[in-house]
């Protein structure tokens, strides 16, 4: 293999230069990982929706990627619209759901919604990257007034056991991923003074059309922050939010000490 060409790192814009691989990723993590495939959000979804006194119908997403949540539940007749800081992201998600579907582009803890939902939600644990206890009670004010009085809000976390033990060993054990035309390779860092984690990805792109084996290298630098449960339903309670649950990986049984991906459930404030 040739020495690879190197793009720019790019250390402030997470997603940025993996967008086009983040579906694969997802899939990688879904079956290495057990990250709950978009059909098994969906059913828990259904079933923590059904029967309400006031039906959900129109729906938005928090850091919504690349929009396969998204499209999961306008194919189970939803109304759906999206929000996420990355262009690149948006991008794909324009080009997976069509014109029709309402798509923006900002950054929490603002939200720039034109009308209430009937519910919020924010799967891909897109919240872990706020970078302060501040930017997340914010977020949840935000939230409060984006979905409908009464409404139901779902949010996905990492938790700290996650971000502290299990991830150490799992990208210990499998720093590399390797596609038919790209390679990731990762390497992980645990802040534990700050309270946050440092991923990054370097990815080693395949040269379309290149005689022989010429590869694209980039980076980038993903900081997760931990955010203990205490602190996440103290600050929802702050911002009215009421029912507060918290879930095991989008299945019906309630989050333990194991608990890799916390689901968070709530309802705003009447």
């Amino acid at each position: 293999m040739t020495a690879p060409a190197t793009a720019p790192h790019d250390h402030s814009q997470p997603y940025a230069t993996i967008a086009d691989s983040y579906d694969r990723l997802l899939d990688w993590s879904s079956r290495n990982w057990d990250e709950s495939p978009r059909t098994r959000v969906g059913d828990f979804l259904d079933t923590l929706w059904a029967g309400r006194d006031e039906p959900v119908r129109t729906v938005i997403e928090l850091c919504c990627g690349t929009g396969a949540v998204l499209e999961e539940l306008a194919e189970r007749g939803y109304t759906v619209a999206g929000l996420d800081r990355s262009a690149p992201m948006l991008e794909q998600a324009r080009a997976r759901l069509g014109p029709a579907v309402e798509l923006v582009r900002s950054e929490l803890p603002d939200i720039p919604a034109g009308a209430a939902y009937d519910a919020l939600i924010s799967v891909g644990t897109g919240l872990n990257y706020l970078a302060s206890p501040d930017d997340f009670a914010r977020t949840l004010e935000s939230m409060a007034r984006t979905v409908r009085p009464g409404g139901p809000v779902v949010f996905d976390l990492l938790s700290v056991r996650m971000l502290t033990v299990d991830a150490v060993e799992g990208f210990a054990q499998r720093p590399i991923v390797e596609f038919d035309d790209s390679s990731f390779f990762w390497t992980y860092e645990h802040n534990a003074a700050e309270g946050y984690c440092d991923l990054t990805y370097t990815r080693f792109q395949r040269c379309p059309g290149a005689a022989d084996e010429l590869f694209t290298r980039t980076r980038e630098l993903h900081r997760i922050h931990l955010r203990e449960r205490e602190l996440v339903e103290r600050l929802a309670r702050q911002a009215g939010f009421t029912d507060i649950a918290v879930y095991d990986n989008y299945a019906q049984r309630p989050a333990s000490e194991e608990t890799q991906y916390e689901v968070w459930t709530m309802v705003a404030p009447s």
